[in-house]
């Protein structure tokens, strides 16, 4: 199948445990991540967690729009890659991951790719391991993300990586889909601060699908990281509740910069003129 060039229609970029199902673990929830932030939050809400993703509460007057309609909540034979796809950002990993899930769980992967992995995702494509769709158009791209299991994020532990914040798993609690990341800094943080999925070891496939199994076995777990992702990609992610702010700064930028410079004066000749009885130094 025909493969264009370019992003997946977003999902842009950018520690724990071995190669066991115990190496998945449940930031929060079952005693991974920050102890006392999120583990004490994950069992305030034990016990409460609700049959279907619901819109959250509005918070003071704020217009809620655009929370009129919850998500899909996840199912148990789905999961989902958005984004460009290279070695670094783990397509090997997530070939493999898929083959170590197949027959049970489907893989869909949507996105580009480099040179250097096309032929391996167009082979495990023409095998049957997953569908790889290729570049899609951002609202068929994001469409597809509806229902998954989990959403995978397996990037390497690469400079740049360690500084961004990786788009694809932003859109994943957007979309009311848990999370499966590699422990990048920035994803790890928001997997722990929200509660929202599992963190993995770089380059384990065996890890990653026993991640899946895990959200897959437990409905209560999977749906319990899709609400709160959710809820969090809402209430604390969303561009509504910033952009207003972001373009009042952009718009006091310009009206820094279409101030004119104050002209330089000589602390001895405050008027800025050449003195009587000299010429002005024609030199640049």
């Amino acid at each position: 199948m025909g493969r264009a060039r370019g992003h997946g229609g977003g999902g842009g970029d950018e520690t724990l445990g071995a190669t066991t199902p115990a190496a998945a673990t449940a930031v929060g929830r079952t005693g991974g991540g920050t102890p006392g932030r999120t583990a004490s939050a994950a069992a305030a809400r034990r016990g409460r967690l609700p049959a279907a993703l619901p819109p959250p509460a509005p918070r003071g007057s704020e217009p809620r729009d655009r929370a009129a309609r919850a998500p899909e909540p996840p199912g148990d034979d789905r999961v989902v890659y958005l984004g460009h796809l290279s070695r670094e950002r783990g397509a090997l990993e997530l070939i493999e991951t898929a083959r170590l899930l197949g027959p049970d769980v489907h893989v869909d992967v949507i996105g580009a790719a480099d040179p250097e992995v096309r032929g391996a995702l167009t082979e495990a494509d023409r095998d049957g391991v997953l569908r790889w769709h290729g570049y899609l158009p951002n609202d068929r791209a994001l469409g597809l993300l509806s229902g998954a299991l989990a959403g995978l994020s397996l990037l390497h532990d690469q400079p740049n990586y360690r500084h961004s914040r990786p788009t694809k798993v932003v859109e994943y609690m957007a979309h009311g889909v848990p999370v499966i990341t590699t422990p990048t800094p920035l994803a790890t943080d928001l997997v722990e601060t929200y509660d929202c999925g599992l963190v993995v070891p770089y380059g384990d496939p065996a890890s990653a699908a026993a991640a899946v199994r895990r959200l897959r076995a437990d409905p209560e777990l999977r749906l319990g990281t899709a609400t709160r992702g959710w809820e969090a990609a809402l209430s604390d992610l969303n561009w509504a509740d910033h952009a207003t702010e972001f373009v009042m700064c952009l718009e006091s930028w310009v009206k820094e910069a279409s101030v004119p410079p104050t002209p330089a004066m000589s602390s001895t000749n405050p008027s800025g003129t050449a003195p009587a009885g000299t010429r002005p130094d024609p030199r640049p």
